[in-house]
């Protein structure tokens, strides 16, 4: 299988999402986002980023089992986020009744740490695109207690989240796989 090939959908896909966060900080910044709005940005930008993931796990980008663990975890966590935008939208549960959002958040902490660490030791992608899942979950920690506010400092921490987030999906569309996972001696145990 060509790992490069394989990457570029989940990059489109991934890319797709990430531009919809940087949308959902724009329109918030002009102050035209809906509940409705604010959840259709949401969804299509963490369901594009965790097809993102689930290539990252394709094109096997960490080589160790606690790395793909953390992936899914990530991917979990960012699930859940959705369904408790969902569960907002549909059933009315109130955000501070809505178990799905700390969940996905604690879940998208820690699977983004472990995963991201993992992605950027095993040095799959090219020079600095190598940081960018860590970058990614080290934004979403930064964003977390920002982030889900009607505030301008929750337009400007998607703002950024998007941004970040967005270079992951690129580094797989551009193909800048360098080789295939190694499995460093100091991880062979992990």
């Amino acid at each position: 299988m060509n790992d490069t090939a394989t990457a570029r959908p989940y990059g489109i896909i991934g890319t797709v999402g990430g531009v919809s966060l940087i949308l959902l900080a724009l329109v918030q910044l002009a102050g035209n986002l809906t509940d409705t709005l604010d959840t259709i940005f949401v969804t299509v930008g963490f369901v594009g980023l965790s097809v993102c993931l689930v290539g990252l796990l394709r094109v096997g980008a960490t080589p160790t089992k606690v790395g793909r663990a953390g992936l899914i975890i990530w991917i979990i966590g960012m699930l859940a986020i959705v369904g408790g935008g969902l569960l907002d939208q549909v059933l009315s549960v109130s955000e501070d009744a809505n178990l799905l959002y700390p969940i996905g958040g604690i879940a998208q902490l820690a699977g983004g740490l472990i995963a991201g660490i993992s992605i950027a030791r095993a040095a799959v992608f090219e020079g600095w695109l190598r940081w960018a899942p860590l970058a990614w979950a080290i934004a979403f920690v930064v964003a977390l207690p920002f982030g889900f506010t009607d505030s301008a400092l929750s337009a400007v921490t998607f703002l950024m989240l998007g941004v970040v987030a967005s270079a992951t999906p690129v580094t797989m569309l551009r193909g800048v796989l360098v080789r295939s996972p190694h499995v460093p001696p100091s991880m062979a145990t992990t």
